[in-house]
C-alpha cells in the first residue's frame, strides 16, 4: 500500500480544461469516482488525498493506496476496449478538487501530448508497483510481517505529504483496524493481536480510526526479524 503524488502541471491542467473537462470539488468522507458501467471518466487531482478501494470477492473492500496532487484515477480503463465496468472507487480523505474528463476525450489526448502519455505511464507503473508489493505481502506466512510492511510503505511515502499530519511529532497513518486486516487478508483478530505486539515494543500507536508511527527504526527492525519468522502465526487468519 502506498501514497504518491507528482508535481501538478499548469498544461496539464490547461489541456484539460481547454478540452471541456470538469471541474470538481468533493468534502472528506465523499465518493471521487463511483464504481459504474463503461464511460466512468478520468479523474485528474489538483488538491487533497483520495482512498482507493476495490471489491474483494466477499463483499468486503480493500483499500490498494492513497492518491495525491498531480495523480490520475481511472486512467487504465482507456485502455481497455470494449470498455469494462469500473468496479474500484475513490472516497476523499481531505477535501479534493480536481478535473474530470471523459474517457473518449482523455484517450484523444493521450495520443496527442507527450506529457500526457508519461503522467500516465508513470501513474500506471506507481499502481502496478504498489499491486505486486501487495501481492508481495500477501504471500508472507506472517501477519507481523505483512503488518509491518503496508505500515512501513506507507509511513516512508505518507511521511512526505503536505497533507500528513503527526500528533504530536508522530505520523499519523488514515487507517483503520478493518482495513489493514482487508488489505493484508487477515482476520480482525489476527490484525489486532499483531499491532499488540507493535504497540508493546513502542513502535505504533493506535487512537479511534488512526495509526501513529512513533518509532519508525524500531519499526523496521522488527519487520526485519518478522521477515525471518519461519513458522507462521498461531493466529494467521
Amino acid at each position: 500500500m502506498l501514497y504518491y503524488e507528482l508535481p501538478r502541471s499548469p498544461t496539464l491542467e490547461a489541456l484539460f480544461l481547454a478540452s471541456g473537462a470538469r471541474r470538481i470539488q468533493i468534502g472528506p468522507g465523499d465518493i471521487v469516482l463511483a464504481p459504474q458501467t463503461q464511460r466512468r471518466p478520468v479523474f485528474y487531482v489538483l488538491e487533497g488525498v483520495v482512498k482507493y478501494y476495490v471489491p474483494r470477492d466477499d463483499g468486503f473492500e480493500r483499500i490498494v493506496g492513497f492518491c495525491g496532487p498531480g495523480s490520475l484515477i481511472g486512467e487504465s480503463l482507456v485502455f481497455v476496449s470494449p470498455p469494462l465496468e469500473a468496479v474500484g472507487y475513490g472516497r476523499a480523505l481531505t477535501r479534493v478538487v480536481g478535473l474530470a474528463v471523459h474517457p473518449d476525450l482523455f484517450r484523444k489526448l493521450l495520443n496527442r501530448h507527450p506529457e500526457l502519455a508519461e503522467r500516465t505511464a508513470t501513474c500506471l507503473a506507481l499502481k502496478v508497483n504498489a499491486f505486486l508489493q501487495q501481492l508481495r505481502c500477501l504471500t508472507s506466512s506472517s501477519v507481523l510481517k505483512r503488518l509491518s510492511s503496508v505500515i512501513l510503505s506507507l509511513s516512508e511515502t505518507w511521511g512526505n505529504s503536505a497533507y500528513a499530519t503527526r500528533v504530536p511529532r508522530h505520523l499519523v497513518l488514515p487507517l483503520t483496524q478493518d482495513e489493514l486486516g482487508r488489505a493484508i487478508g487477515a482476520s480482525r483478530v489476527a490484525v489486532c493481536a499483531s499491532l499488540r505486539k507493535l504497540k508493546h515494543s513502542g513502535a505504533i500507536a493506535t487512537k479511534r480510526r488512526l495509526l501513529l508511527v512513533k518509532d519508525p527504526g524500531r519499526l523496521r527492525k522488527l519487520h526485519a526479524l518478522a521477515s525471518r519468522q519461519v513458522v507462521p502465526d498461531a493466529d494467521a487468519r
